[in-house]
């Protein structure tokens, strides 16, 4: 007897996981345990992969495109409660924990640890590996966006805002050179199964290539807005770096009595640098979707202003609803335009990362 999940078309519930049963596959006929409806168990069971489908589907949407990331977190765990064996969700839990990370608080260390608890589990032995190639490369991209807008953040034209930015983002090196170590294990490991080796090899390059960048730069001689130089010396148990003043003989930064930026968030009369690091597109996502309604609600009004000049055409007051049609009509043409606009950002931002 091969026990399958399946997902009832008929119950009437308000939580739609409580639809789902397990079924005989190789039974002639199965009965939903809720509402006692009859069913051919093929019914059934593609009905509940249709429904995981749409799950991750709505996941996908909220982690790529609108970032979204606490809420499709959220979602893809929802799914892992469901379908335990789902390996996209388990990759998107990962993403979204991945860009659930912000400047002072990085959650690497944490995407680390379940990675490594994991892959014997489920993405060694499901056998998906191009789905795990996929999301290595994926990761692997989201943690190189992270490192490139958190240095941003932290200083300008290559000198450090202060000794406690050059700290936090040493640390944040550390962080992601160990994680990408264990991405080249698994790199290594999906290599001995029958994959795409061109693509395979790009992937495996671009991660080995960031890495020697991060060792490379961990040797640097670091350098403050004030003059100051710091070099690394090591890192301590818990993770924080440990530096070593090398002098004051460099260049000051241009504007280093203008730049007064820091991490301290109890400062005053400094600029204070902001958590976010991943672009937050929540609120054009919002928008998208209250403007398909505005444009119909204004493209009817438009329409019965015309329709009532056309009915009134020699009326004194024709001339108003003419006009009103007219204004309607360019609001209609304006949201339009800007649900365009919006929506090529989020389909922009998907094809960055998906």
């Amino acid at each position: 007897m091969a026990l399958k999940k399946a997902y009832c078309i008929k119950c009437k519930v308000d939580d739609p996981t409580k639809r789902i049963f397990d079924v005989n596959s190789e039974a002639q006929f199965c009965y939903c345990p809720k509402c006692l409806s009859k069913f051919e168990p093929s019914v059934v069971i593609d009905a509940y992969d249709h429904f995981i489908e749409k799950l991750v589907k709505k996941a996908k949407y909220n982690l790529y495109e609108a970032t979204a990331f606490e809420k499709s977190y959220r979602m893809f765990a929802d799914i892992i409660d469901i379908d335990p064996t789902n390996c996209s969700a388990r990759f998107g839990r990962l993403m979204s924990l991945a860009y659930l990370s912000k400047l002072r608080k990085a959650t690497f260390n944490d995407v680390y640890l379940i990675l490594k608890n994991e892959r014997d589990l489920y993405f060694h032995s499901l056998g998906k590996y191009d789905n795990y190639l996929d999301f290595i490369d994926k990761l692997n991209r989201a943690v190189d966006e992270y490192q490139f807008l958190f240095k941003r953040k932290i200083s300008s034209r290559e000198h450090f805002y202060d000794t406690d930015c050059l700290e936090l983002y040493l640390r944040r090196l550390n962080e992601i050179l160990k994680l990408k170590t264990l991405l080249v294990d698994e790199l290594e490991f999906i290599g001995t199964k029958k994959i795409d080796e061109g693509r395979f090899a790009d992937i495996m390059s671009s991660v080995k290539k960031s890495i020697g960048q991060i060792n490379s730069r961990l040797k640097e001689i670091f350098v403050m807005i004030n003059g100051d130089s710091y070099s690394l010396v090591g890192f301590s148990t818990v993770g924080n770096a440990l530096l070593s003043h090398r002098g004051s003989d460099n260049k000051k930064h241009r504007y280093a009595s203008h730049l007064k930026i820091t991490l301290d968030q109890s400062a005053k009369h400094k600029r204070i640098i902001k958590d976010q690091i991943y672009p937050d597109n929540q609120g054009i996502a919002k928008a998208t979707r209250v403007f398909i309604p505005l444009n119909i609600f204004f493209a009817i009004l438009a329409l019965t202003c015309l329709l009532i000049f056309v009915l009134n055409v020699k009326a004194k007051f024709a001339l108003i609803f003419l006009f009103a049609a007219a204004g309607f009509a360019l609001v209609t043409i304006v949201f339009l335009v800007l649900y365009l606009v919006f929506r090529h950002r989020l389909k922009l931002r998907r094809h960055l990362l998906d």
